[in-house]
């Protein structure tokens, strides 16, 4: 499976960023380009981590005689909505 970042998703491209140190005697600003393209780099390994561990999880497979709670927010129920349950309790799956 291939991970993409949020940014290839959105616009399908990879976001690539080419920072060219330029000789100018300035050390200052030769350091803190090095510290961004660091900070670039730590950011993209985390968001790549994270998407991985996005993708490993599975969805739980279902199975009859499993039980479930329903979300109240998926069900058509007549009442005052802040007094109706979140969760409505265990079902069992039955087929």
């Amino acid at each position: 499976m291939t991970h993409h970042s949020p940014h290839e998703l959105l616009t399908g491209t990879r976001p690539q960023v080419d920072i060219q140190l330029i000789d100018g005697n300035i050390p200052a600003a030769d350091v803190r380009l090095k510290e961004l393209e660091e900070a670039r780099q730590e950011v993209q390994k985390n968001l790549e981590a994270q998407q991985s561990r996005r993708d490993d999880r599975k969805m739980m497979e279902m199975k009859t005689g499993n039980k479930v709670w329903l979300e109240g927010k998926n069900l058509h129920v007549i009442g005052t909505c802040k007094l109706l349950p979140q969760r409505y309790r265990p079902f069992t799956i039955t087929e």
